[in-house]
């Protein structure tokens, strides 16, 4: 069995070298992502004026050099593992996707659960998009036979892709050998562990992404801090914030997982709260366990409109939790009232 990153993290090259003392797969690749995403660009920028299936053409005539880019061997591979499903033509992961296809055409592909995007499956494309793609022999995994596993299948909506099989994964297991596995694949160190330290995390929202005024998430965090005491409250950060326009306790290291740092702390008796960071309903997909949730999502939705998909999500997960310990104020007097509740 083999592996493949996509390195477009940092600290990827660290993490190879880790897997490859441990010796977990028989290879260890990393996808050089740059000279890749330059070959595509350049071929989707030069031909900005041909007609996209002129393009599909003069694609798929570049792909096996593109792939071969990368992989430093061919390998005919018999089943296929990949993240989401891939509409995306020209980007890496789906070159890489069609290089295994082109190899065998037969090869198995088991679709697995990266994330709350996993649970939004909507086919993008048209139809004439889709028989273009078919004629000229591109791999559409969505038109295709295959397993797609979650955590909580459940919480899918109603698709249109009559081929899938939806499979419930069993939630992880916080056993010594899984966080001591997963600590030396990503060289976790016990300081990145906020949630044994801090009891109320804020997750920030990317502001630009969805267009939140600085000053109100700064009121917001106020109320929030002064209910709960500063000393009790740390901000991680996003990974794609460019400025941090927080006070007080911050979390900023951009190379630890999320799913690193809720494996190896004690969540339920912490308070997750953010606008609407799907990173809230992390421990309850991956690990079922409840830890107190604040979205303040109603507190901006003039701003939020656009995240329709999202907060049918979090509603969904909201309804999973056994207990009253997920909370979607409605104004700030609310909000007031659910942190004093939880402080007794």
């Amino acid at each position: 069995m083999d592996l493949y990153i996509n390195a477009t993290f940092s600290g990827a090259k660290e993490i190879k070298s880790n897997l490859d003392n441990l010796k977990l797969f028989e290879n260890v690749f990393l996808i050089n992502y740059q000279q890749c995403n330059k070959e595509i660009y350049n071929i989707t920028k030069k031909n900005k004026g041909v007609n996209r299936f002129a393009k599909y053409l003069i694609f798929k005539k570049k792909l096996s050099l593109i792939f071969n880019s990368y992989s430093p061997i061919k390998i005919k591979y018999d089943r296929m593992v990949i993240p989401y499903l891939h509409y995306e033509l020209f980007s890496v992961i789906s070159t890489f996707v069609n290089g295994v296809y082109f190899n065998n055409k037969n090869v198995a592909i088991d679709v697995l659960e990266e994330g709350v995007g996993s649970y939004n499956i909507v086919d993008s494309k048209s139809k004439i998009q889709v028989a273009i793609r078919k004629t000229i022999g591109f791999l559409y995994v969505p038109s295709m036979k295959f397993n797609y596993y979650v955590y909580k299948p459940e919480l899918i909506k109603d698709h249109k892709f009559k081929k899938i099989s939806l499979k419930k994964l069993n939630p992880v297991e916080k056993n010594e050998k899984v966080i001591k596995t997963y600590n030396k694949i990503f060289g976790y160190k016990e300081k990145y562990s906020i949630c044994n330290e801090y009891k109320f995390v804020y997750l920030e929202q990317d502001l630009k992404t969805f267009k939140i005024s600085k000053q109100n998430v700064l009121e917001i965090i106020n109320v929030i801090s002064g209910k709960c005491g500063q000393e009790n409250f740390i901000v991680k950060m996003h990974p794609r914030s460019k400025e941090n326009i927080f006070n007080g306790n911050i979390f900023n290291q951009f190379s630890v997982p999320w799913e690193l740092i809720t494996l190896n702390n004690k969540l339920p008796n912490n308070v997750l709260i953010s606008v609407l960071s799907t990173a809230c309903l992390t421990p309850k997909l991956l690990f079922d366990e409840e830890p107190i949730v604040i979205l303040l999502y109603k507190l901006f939705k003039e701003d939020l409109e656009f995240a329709s998909e999202q907060i049918r999500l979090a509603e969904s997960v909201k309804k999973t939790y056994r207990q009253n310990k997920f909370f979607i104020p409605s104004d700030v007097e609310e909000l007031k009232e659910i942190l004093s509740f939880i402080d007794r």
